[in-house]
């Protein structure tokens, strides 16, 4: 909108500004006024989104595995920047609550570059308890089966003084949970229960051990 010969008008810039954002392909964009004898100079000054031609992509440690994407794709640091915050994401949702991914980019040659993703997982939290609540144990019977998937399990118990016992604890997993939940859900669905409804009541975490809490309500 900004024209030679119009009046100077800070609202009508802003709006130049915004759309020139919009377009994704700049990392900075600044705008510089002068006085000059006909009025004033406005110059927008624009730093270029720099791509790069993909070459490989790494992460360490290399046990996790990462779908990034493939070898001869031009990329930005924008990009990479959401593929790191999504792979978090995903580390946190299987139980890596302190995970952190950040990544680097390492040029080669001209305009190609190697990406590294490093991964700092921190320790994962397993479920140590899990109880369910709102239905009687006739009722809680069908859904043993399905409640294994999130249910820790103990192999070799407790002596008190001597030793904590030995539990096998699957790992907080969030997909793993919201699947449990639905499946007990249609489960009872199909017994004929047509309102019954399972949710999550409450997470307790005690350093990397969680108790889980259920609210199961055959309707």
């Amino acid at each position: 909108e900004t024209k030679p010969g119009q009046f100077l008008e800070r609202a009508r810039v802003a709006r130049d500004i915004r759309r020139l954002w919009a377009t994704g392909r700049y990392d900075d964009i600044r705008v510089l006024t002068e006085s000059v004898p006909e009025g004033v100079a406005v110059r927008f000054l624009l730093t270029e989104r720099r791509q790069y031609l993909l070459r490989k992509v790494q992460v360490r440690p290399p046990h996790f595995e990462m779908h990034a994407l493939p070898a001869g794709t031009f990329v930005e640091r924008g990009e990479l920047e959401r593929l790191a915050r999504t792979f978090e994401q995903r580390l946190k949702d299987s139980g890596y609550r302190d995970a952190i991914v950040k990544f680097e980019v390492i040029p080669i040659g001209i305009r190609q570059a190697d990406v590294l993703f490093h991964v700092k997982e921190g320790s994962r939290t397993t479920i140590d308890r899990l109880e369910v609540s709102g239905a009687n144990g006739v009722e809680l019977r069908p859904a043993a089966k399905t409640l294994r998937a999130v249910r820790p399990r103990t192999l070799l118990p407790r002596i008190p003084g001597v030793w904590t016992g030995w539990k096998l604890r699957p790992e907080l997993n969030q997909t793993a949970l919201d699947l449990t939940l639905q499946k007990l859900r249609s489960s009872y669905i199909a017994r004929g229960y047509l309102d019954a409804a399972a949710t999550v009541d409450s997470i307790t975490l005690k350093e990397n051990l969680a108790s889980i809490s259920i609210r199961l309500v055959p309707g």
